[in-house]
């Protein structure tokens, strides 16, 4: 078990600095006798990392660096709060997502198992 343990901590440390690689899940896998896959609906994906929604997903460049960095998929900027009176202090965001972030959302989901 402390072998296991030492075992994350060294990965938890490289990780924070280089990017995960294709094979993280078999990585993980391998050195700690855990599987990342998981399941999002009728898909199955390569592991559970799931960018949240927020600054990181409002536009498909931002959705495609998720993907070359290794998730699984990520969660579309989409909601924006307003008050009673419907105003707004992110005005910006309330355009409704573009196709193509729906669209590129589903490949990742769809091809988790090449990335």
């Amino acid at each position: 078990m402390e072998e296991r343990i030492k075992n994350l901590k060294e990965m938890s440390d490289y990780f924070s600095i280089h990017p995960i690689p294709k094979n993280f899940s078999e990585i993980v896998k391998e050195e700690l006798g855990i599987d990342l896959k998981g399941r999002y609906g009728p898909y199955t994906l390569k592991n559970s990392l799931i960018v949240a929604p927020g600054q990181l997903t409002t536009n498909t460049s931002q959705v495609e660096r998720i993907q070359k960095a290794g998730h699984a998929g990520c969660v579309l900027k989409s909601v924006v709060g307003e008050n009673e009176k419907g105003h707004c202090s992110m005005v910006f965001q309330r355009k409704k997502p573009r196709n193509i972030q729906k669209t590129i959302f589903l490949l990742l989901l769809q091809s988790s198992a090449r990335f």
